[in-house]
């Protein structure tokens, strides 16, 4: 559902086509089975492409846990793609966010090769703003859950 939500927000500009199993989620982060209730990973399977969302319903023991894990991913990811200037855009400019008990990793930006030859500042600025609109909904639909 918050996944049908962002893809509603941000029609073809979300590009995340491969979801994760629970396997591939413990290898790539170290979040494991038993630190959540629920989890959707989805990643670009393309050789070029590193958009991602991941959003995990953590356990309450587990809240810090996952946040702590996802941060260090992050901190690996900005490591490999140093030398990639639109992958290190999309990198630097992803967010991790707490809402609830849900952990929510957001790497979006869709095509921003146009925006290379203005520079990385542009790039990350327009690939915070896509994430801004994705955390925005997911946020939105959360709370709703509540009332």
């Amino acid at each position: 559902e918050l996944k049908d939500a962002v893809v509603e927000i941000l029609g073809d500009n979300y590009w995340p086509d491969a979801l994760l199993s629970e396997e591939e989620l413990a290898e790539r982060t170290g979040v494991s089975a038993n630190m959540y209730e629920s989890f959707m990973a989805e990643y670009q399977h393309s050789e070029a492409g590193i958009d991602m969302m991941i959003i995990v319903e953590a356990k309450e023991e587990s809240l810090e846990d996952v946040e702590v894990y996802l941060n260090d991913y992050r901190e690996l990811l900005l490591n490999m793609y140093e030398k990639q200037p639109q992958n290190k855009a999309k990198v630097f400019a992803s967010r991790i966010e707490v809402i609830k008990n849900y952990i929510c990793y957001v790497q979006l930006g869709a095509d921003i090769e146009r925006l290379e030859s203005l520079g990385e500042d542009e790039m990350v600025a327009y690939c915070q703003q896509e994430n801004e609109r994705a955390l925005d909904i997911i946020e939105k639909r959360i709370m709703s859950w509540e009332e």
